[in-house]
């Protein structure tokens, strides 16, 4: 219920969906704090004893249901919602590289705003030290690692279009 002492906002921060695979893969086979997951012990061995490389564990990772572009479409509306701030990671994660020279970029700037923060009264730069290269972070990354099955898995109307509606090129 609405009320004029409440001050509930929310921030969608979306990502490009071939770097979730990617990223998810990493976490699963890598991470530490993956193993203190419900069941990540077991899905980590899984994953390392069944398939011979990454190649087929990011095939597998695709294939997934809770994977599938219906799972990221059902985020869509939020995108356009007048009651969310809706951001792309591409767009903020380099911003908040510059928090180190004390710089607010226009999308950093634009949450500030949105969360009614005012820079000045932070901390930027201990900000950036919280905050960036807390893990393996590379936008893009997926065009490095996927090789043509990764892109035949997603190569069909409905994966193109949920990348047009996140705003990213197929």
């Amino acid at each position: 219920q609405a009320s004029p002492d409440r001050c509930i906002k929310h921030v969608f921060i979306h990502r490009d969906p071939r770097d979730t695979f990617v990223s998810y893969l990493s976490w699963v086979t890598q991470s530490q704090d993956f193993l203190t997951t419900a069941g990540g012990r077991e899905f980590r061995n899984f994953m390392l004893e069944r398939f011979d490389d990454d190649d087929q564990r990011l095939s597998f990772i695709i294939r997934q249901p809770q994977h599938s572009h219906s799972v990221y479409l059902s985020y869509e509306p939020w995108l356009r919602s007048p009651h969310c701030l809706a951001i792309k990671f591409e767009d903020l994660y380099p911003e908040v590289s510059e928090l180190q020279h004390g710089v607010v970029g226009p999308v950093l700037g634009g949450l500030f705003r949105y969360l009614e923060i005012d820079p000045d009264s932070i901390g930027l730069r201990d900000l950036h030290r919280k905050v960036y290269g807390q893990s393996v972070t590379v936008i893009g990354r997926y065009k490095r690692v996927f090789k043509d099955q990764h892109y035949a898995y997603l190569d069909n109307p409905e994966f193109k279009h949920t990348l047009r509606a996140f705003g990213y090129e197929s």
